[in-house]
Parts: structure tokens; sequence; C-alpha cells
């Protein structure tokens, strides 16, 4: 009990010297939850108060938690800003990876996530939480996120990867001017202008299995006509249906390569779900109270994340892996060490700075702006 109590202590001193301007209260009860989230079987409140180490009732930790989701003073973007600076304070790599998508989150909401590729996982850097299970998420709304994020990503060139839910002309043409590169999935119903007055729609490029189309300088969709663009239409092998993609770069090869990398965003949402924090059992209902438990399990990620990269190919990644192979990622690496910690007593650092050795090296790629 009195190391995990120092962990307690250690969360609390570090996100003090992060968020000075916050009460000592209010980082006292982030603490609490962060803690919670990473030793509880789920994220109910009530869950939650049985694995926090303090020598109160069970009730009185769970008010306590309460009434910090309830707290308009608690800041979100405020809040998290200093802590994504710190995760990110080693970053040297000339191009950023920032992957958009969006997830269910609770019982009746969605949440979009925007975050940084590393490790075959996401960095989350921002989110919006809204009502509804189904449907795409206004434009306005992606647009404001990203700009949020947009002020503390690492200087240089920066790739947004995202699915179709992330294509309207609005939102591209925003990341154009910010001269960012796009990669975004489209759908195939939509046409595009590949020469003078000639209209193609990608469902009618006759394309066939295991064959991939290029076209460059096409400008996309009648009405908008935004460009010129890049378009790629593959289907590969095993695939149940063809897959394009519209871009403001020049290396079809490179750009499908990049593309793939939007899938790192789904093991985040598995660690924040069935596989970590179980983020979707939760029962709140109200978006700024979701939007700080959010606040909170982003805050426990990026600590496991920090943890499991300073353990990755060191001895001390047999003591939660496997000894033949590395099967766990880096996020599960870290989030069962300080969960090991907290079941042997075992004295555990904090801290949130990421190993820059993970990201993905900038000479993978060759991504010519147009």
């Amino acid at each position: 009990m009195v190391t995990n109590l120092q962990q307690y202590h250690k969360v609390i001193t570090y996100c003090g010297q992060l968020i000075p301007w916050a009460r000592i209260t209010q980082i006292r009860n982030l603490a609490l939850i962060v803690v919670g989230l990473l030793h509880s079987t789920d994220c109910h409140l009530s869950s939650l108060s049985e694995v926090i180490p303090l020598p109160i009732t069970d009730l009185s930790v769970e008010q306590r938690l309460r009434r910090w989701l309830k707290n308009a003073a608690v800041d979100v973007r405020r809040w998290y800003e200093p802590l994504v600076r710190t995760a990110l304070l080693q970053y040297r790599q000339e191009i950023s990876y920032v992957v958009m998508d969006s997830t269910q989150y609770g019982r009746r909401h969605r949440a979009i996530v925007v975050g940084i590729a590393y490790a075959g996982q996401v960095i989350p850097l921002g989110w919006r939480v809204l009502s509804g299970r189904k449907g795409h998420t206004p434009p306005e709304i992606q647009n404001e996120l990203l700009a949020e994020i947009r002020t503390f990503l690492p200087p240089g060139q920066v790739v947004l990867v995202a699915d179709s839910e992330f294509c309207s002309i609005d939102l591209l043409q925003q990341i154009d001017e910010w001269k960012w590169q796009f990669i975004v999935r489209v759908r195939s119903n939509i046409g595009m202008e590949i020469s003078e007055n000639e209209w193609l729609k990608l469902s009618q490029c006759g394309l066939r299995i295991g064959e991939t189309k290029v076209w460059h300088d096409i400008y996309w969709t009648q009405k908008h006509r935004f460009g010129p663009l890049m378009t790629i239409a593959t289907w590969r092998r095993g695939e149940n249906e063809p897959l394009y993609v519209i871009t403001n770069t020049r290396n079809p090869d490179a750009a499908l390569l990049v593309y793939k990398w939007r899938f790192w965003i789904e093991p985040l949402f598995g660690d924040f779900k069935g596989r970590g924090f179980r983020l979707a059992q939760t029962r709140l209902t109200d978006v700024d109270r979701l939007n700080r438990l959010l606040l909170a399990a982003c805050i426990a990620f990026i600590w496991s994340l920090a943890t499991g990269s300073s353990v990755f190919l060191s001895p001390r990644q047999r003591l939660v892996d496997r000894n033949d192979r590395n099967d766990r990622s880096i996020f599960q690496l870290g989030y069962r060490f300080i969960k090991r910690a907290f079941r042997l007593s075992l004295p555990l650092d904090v801290s949130f700075r990421i190993d820059p050795r993970w990201f993905p090296r900038d000479d993978l790629t060759s991504l010519t702006v147009r």
C-alpha cells in the first residue's frame, strides 16, 4: 500500500509541475482517476474507487471523482497541452504523420481523435466528444480540432492520414492553406476531372483485383474543382473492395505506404476500450464529463506509452512479455509494467517523455508536395 500511495503522489507531483495554475485538489482528483484507470477492471467510478489507495470509504472516493468530472474549471485542452508537449519533447523528425478517426464512446456518443503516428500506434493529441453513435462528424468540428492541435505539433512538414469521413472540401482546403500534405480515403461515387471537361467517377474506372491506377493533376468534384491533386485506386488481392484515396503529394507508392498508418489508430481505440481502460462501458452521458474522463484516460495512456517505450527491447520487457518474441505493443508493455509494479508494491517512475526511437523514420517515404 505504501508504494501504491507513492505512485499516486508521484502523479500529483508530476502533473502539478506541468499544470501549476490548477488547484492542488483538482490535481489530486485527476491523479486518482489516472491511477484508478490503470488498475481497475473497468472505468465505472465505483470500480475506480475500489483500487485507489486512500484510507477513506469507497463512497467518499467515488464522490470526489464525480465532483472532478463535473468541475467546469477543468479546461481539457489547457490541461492536456503541456502533457503532450512533454511527450513530444524529444521529437526530431522532419515530418509529423497525423492520423484522424472517430469511434464510439460510451453508449450514445462518438469521439473524434487525432494523434501522431508512433510505433504502430497513435499518441492522442486532441479529441472531441459528440452526441450520437453513427454518422459523419461535422466538418467544422474537424477543422476546429485540427486547428487546436496544430499549435503544438513539432516544427516541420505535417502529413494528415484519414478515412472518408474526413474528406470534406472545407477541411481539405484548410489543410492545403496550412501547407500540410494529406492522404485521405474517398468514396467511389464522386466525380473527378481527369482532363479538361472530362469527368470520371472512380466506380467507373474499371479497376480489377490486383490492379492499381493513378491519375495526376485531377480536380476533385464537379462542384468545387479542388486541386490539382493525385488520385489512387488500388484493389489488393484478398480485399473485398478497392481503396480510393486523394492526396496533394506526388509519389503514389509512398502515399499508399503512409495511408496504411491510418490503421495505427485502431490499437489506440482498442486500448481505450476492451484491452485497457474499457471506456466503451462508461455510463456517463454528459459530453463535458466524458471529455474529462477521456483527458484522464489520455494521460494514463501516455504514461503507459512512455513506460513501455523505455521497457521495449530492454531486459525488463521479459517481465511482461514472452521470452521468444515481442508480442505486445509498446502501450501494453507499459500498461502491464505499471500494473505489475502496483500489484507487487514496486517503485515506479512517473514520466510522460516518449522515447523518440520508435517514431516513423523520414527516410521511409518520399512524399513530394505538389
